[in-house]
């Protein structure tokens, strides 16, 4: 939803009921932002977005509305796709909301990597175990 400048990251409990039958990919297109920009950490937008997921929302709806507020792809195994909550008393620039995501990340084990100068971050464990033979 896009209100006067902010994107309202808000998600009834029917669409989360719902996952499988929403199509992220149109969701995201539908978005003012869905264009390929560069990496968020080096843009000095001052766009505001409402980062409140305030039920249990899965990893994967975060992600869509992250990826649309950055410009940057993710990827994750849908095996790790858990369920996170963020609560922000106000708007967030959008670093700031890829902050609070990153950290929302950490609480549920996982952390985002991301090679320099690519746009694409990779969801992985927060901890990798060697491969035993």
């Amino acid at each position: 939803m896009h209100i006067k400048g902010t994107f309202v990251a808000e998600r009834n409990i029917e669409e989360i009921e719902a996952l499988d039958e929403i199509d992220l990919s149109k969701e995201i297109k539908e978005h003012e932002g869905a264009k390929s920009t560069p990496p968020i950490l080096a843009q000095q937008d001052e766009e505001l977005v409402d980062v409140n997921y305030n039920r249990p929302t899965p990893l994967s709806l975060v992600i869509a509305d992250i990826s649309v507020w950055t410009g940057l792809t993710f990827v994750i195994e849908p095996a790790l796709d858990t369920s996170v909550q963020i609560f922000s008393a106000r708007l967030l620039k959008k670093e700031e909301a890829y902050e609070a995501f990153i950290a929302a990340l950490k609480v549920v084990g996982l952390r985002a990597s991301q090679q320099s100068g690519e746009s694409v971050v990779k969801i992985l464990p927060l901890k990798s175990f060697p491969v035993l033979a």
